[in-house]
C-alpha cells in the first residue's frame, strides 16, 4: 500500500508525499516478514530517489538501522541512527526524536549492551512524557523492561510493563505482547512462574495471528526463559526451538545465535565458546551463562 501510494503521489506531482510514502516502508519491512537483509537493500535502493527529501531519508534511516542491527551490523547501525536521528532533531521533529529511541534501546539490547539501552529508553521515555505522547512511549516502556529485567532490576522491570500496559492500546499488538512478555521473564525471576506463563501464553496468542517474526520470536522465547526457570527444559526447548526457527526466518542473527547458546545449556551442552554477548532474548537463562 506504502509502494502504491508511493507511485499515486508521485504520478500527481505530490512531490512531499512520495517520499514521505517511501520513508515509512522500512518500517512496515522491519517489524514484517521481510528478511533483515532485504529490508536494507530495499531501503538503499530508494532512499537514493533524487525526489528523497532529507527528512524523510533521515527517518527512512532510523528505522532502517533495526535491520542493520538484526544482521549484526552495530557499528553501521548505531553510527546511521545517530546521524539521522541529528537531522530529525534539528529539522524540529521533537516526537520522532525522541520516539527513535525505541530503535536505538533495540540495538543496543540486539548488541548485548543492556545498560546502554536502559540509559537511551529511559531518556526517550522522559522525552514523550515531557510531550505528553503515549503511543510510542508504551513500546518504548516495554523495551525498557526488558533492558531492566536484563540488569536484575526487576521490581523496576515489572514497573516499566505496568506503565506499559496503562498506556497501551488496544489494537497495538507489538506493546500487548511486549509488556506481557518482559512482565512474564521479570515473573519467572521472581519464582512466580504460575503467571509467568500466563503471561508468556497471552503475549503469543496476541501475535502468533499476525505477520511479525521477530515479536513472534521473542514471545516464544520468553516462554522458554520461563519454562526453562520453572525446571520444564523438554518444553523449553520446544519454545525455543520455535523461537530460533523465526529469528532464522527473520535474519536477526544476535538474536538466533543467543537462542542456539541457551538450546545448548539446556542440553547440558558447553556453550562457552559461541563468543556472543548476553542479551534480552534467549541467554538470559540461566542468568550469567
Amino acid at each position: 500500500m506504502l509502494e502504491r501510494a508511493q507511485e499515486v503521489a508521485s504520478r500527481v506531482g505530490a512531490v512531499r508525499l512520495a517520499p514521505e510514502a517511501a520513508s515509512w516502508i522500512p518500517a512496515v519491512m522491519s517489524y514484517g516478514p521481510v528478511p533483515a537483509p532485504l529490508v536494507d537493500q530495499r531501503w538503499q535502493a530508494l532512499r537514493g530517489s533524487a525526489s528523497m527529501s532529507r527528512y524523510a531519508r533521515a527517518f527512512g534511516d532510523l528505522l532502517d538501522a533495526l535491520s542493520l542491527a538484526m544482521m549484526g551490523e552495530f557499528d553501521r547501525a548505531r553510527t546511521q541512527w545517530v546521524e539521522a536521528q541529528s537531522v530529525v532533531a534539528e529539522l524540529g521533529d521533537e516526537l520522532h526524536a525522541a520516539a527513535s529511541t525505541q530503535q536505538r534501546g533495540y540495538i543496543e539490547l540486539l548488541a548485548g549492551g543492556s545498560a546502554a539501552a536502559e540509559a537511551f529508553l529511559a531518556e526517550g521515555e522522559r522525552d514523550l512524557e515531557r510531550q505528553g505522547e503515549g503511543g510510542f512511549r508504551s513500546t518504548v516502556q516495554c523495551l525498557l523492561a526488558d533492558a531492566l529485567q536484563a540488569l536484575a532490576r526487576i521490581d523496576e522491570a515489572i514497573a516499566a510493563t505496568e506503565r506499559a500496559e496503562t498506556l497501551s492500546f488496544p489494537d497495538d499488538f507489538e506493546t500487548l505482547a511486549g509488556w506481557r512478555t518482559a512482565r512474564a521473564r521479570a515473573l519467572a525471576d521472581l519464582g512466580v512462574h504460575q503467571d509467568a506463563e500466563r503471561f508468556a501464553r497471552e503475549a503469543l496468542d496476541i501475535v502468533e495471528p499476525t505477520e511479525s517474526l521477530d515479536t513472534q520470536a521473542r514471545a516464544w522465547s520468553s516462554l522458554g526463559y520461563v519454562l526453562a526457570s520453572a525446571g520444564r527444559s523438554e518444553e523449553a526447548l520446544e519454545a525455543y526451538a520455535e523461537a530460533l526457527d523465526r529469528f532464522v526466518q527473520k535474519g536477526n542473527l544476535p538474536s538466533a545465535e543467543r537462542v542456539r547458546t541457551t538450546i545448548a545449556t539446556l542440553r547440558g551442552e558447553d556453550a562457552r565458546a559461541s563468543g556472543i554477548a548476553s542479551g534480552a532474548w534467549g541467554t538470559t537463562w540461566p542468568r550469567g551463562s
